[in-house]
């Protein structure tokens, strides 16, 4: 079987659950995701929390499988107690049985780090990876948060964990020119070199996205947009860097911005449609008027996909290539189908069926 150098980050929800459903076998079978527990308004109630990690938990296990592994993050959300017990924790335990690949860094309380420690005990031996996310502000100076670093896995590594996956998170890098690209890269390769030598590294994992939380801060209403992908120059540059030593992979957070947060309802009416899909470096995205109605505005959807299986030269990759492809080309035609919440499931499934080809060998 072919090894997958490809790391999906999505957000604990349905939609993105879906688009995972939908994956070709071969792909779903290779594909760790990377989630992150949504940090939904209302999951500051905690009966809202414990309702939404079980709900999610359930639609995990029925649609990705049991037998699957992903790594589980709660990194926007802020702690708190959960039907007794730390939140990291109830979420953890209401993932099982998933093969779940803890996260920990250097801003998680010890709470937090307690949460892992309560999670493991009892776990098989196999269980002995954990992830270790650091953001921009983290990977800027290695030895300025080197105390840190050891602070937050001393009580982690060799009793319970004994390999680590390094998550280089650069969360947002749409706005970045050629000297911040550049400057990103050096920090990120020099943390990496200094990481690596002093911790046991299973595997490093580069990610970022272009797509800011806002759409329009980069693409108009009633426009189209070629959006050039940092965070796949950024990979690049770092994994040529260490193409002697050991492979970097990639990740990136695929149609959806890191500092994504669930919109209410007229909040969603009064957005505009859009519709992104990926060719090679760029990010192509069509962005319509607003939806809100009446009349409801959902035929715009459609007119983006034609859009895009019309572009010349042409992206579109035809209907064997993934679930979602074939969908677009099916309702190219229709005047409704999709909702802004609707088409989240496709262009995830789109995007990570391309990105999986392209980083499995």
């Amino acid at each position: 079987m072919k090894k997958l150098y490809y790391t999906p980050f999505l957000k604990l929800k349905q939609n993105e659950i879906m688009a995972l459903k939908e994956l070709h076998p071969t792909i779903k079978e290779m594909v760790v995701p990377f989630f992150d527990f949504s940090p939904d308004k209302k999951e500051k109630n905690p009966k809202r929390f414990d309702e939404t990690a079980d709900k999610s938990a359930k639609q995990l296990l029925t649609h990705f499988g049991p037998d699957k592994s992903i790594y589980i993050d709660t990194y926007d959300v802020q702690d708190q107690i959960i039907s007794g017990m730390h939140s990291y924790l109830y979420l953890l335990q209401s993932l099982n049985p998933i093969h779940l690949i803890p996260v920990t860094g250097v801003d998680r309380t010890q709470e937090h780090q307690q949460a892992i420690i309560d999670y493991m005990v009892g776990k098989p031996k196999i269980d002995q990876v954990i992830a270790f996310r650091v953001v921009t502000e983290d990977f800027a100076s290695y030895s300025a948060i080197k105390d840190e670093i050891e602070d937050a896995l001393y009580s982690l590594l060799n009793d319970l964990f004994t390999q680590i996956d390094l998550i280089i998170d650069c969360r947002i890098v749409h706005h970045l020119d050629q000297s911040g690209i550049d400057t990103a890269v050096q920090q990120i390769t020099n943390f990496i070199a200094l990481f690596t030598k002093d911790y046991p590294v299973r595997k490093v994992i580069v990610s970022g996205s272009s797509i800011p939380v806002t759409l329009g801060e980069i693409c108009q209403t009633k426009s189209y947009l070629m959006l050039e992908r940092n965070e796949m120059l950024i990979h690049q540059a770092v994994a040529t860097s260490f193409e002697e030593v050991h492979p970097i992979e990639y990740g990136d957070y695929t149609t959806v911005s890191p500092e994504f947060m669930q919109p209410n309802l007229q909040a969603t009416l009064n957005g505009a449609s859009k519709f992104i899909y990926a060719d090679g470096t760029h990010q192509h995205i069509w962005r319509g008027e607003k939806l809100q109605g009446p009349p409801f505005k959902g035929h715009q959807f459609n007119e983006h996909i034609r859009a895009m299986i019309n572009l010349t030269p042409t992206i579109y990759r035809g209907t064997a290539y993934s679930w979602a492809d074939e969908k677009f080309y099916n309702t190219q035609h229709n005047t409704s189908g999709y909702t802004a919440s609707t088409i989240i499931k496709p262009i995830i499934n789109a995007h990570i069926s391309y990105m999986s080809q392209i980083y499995s060998r």
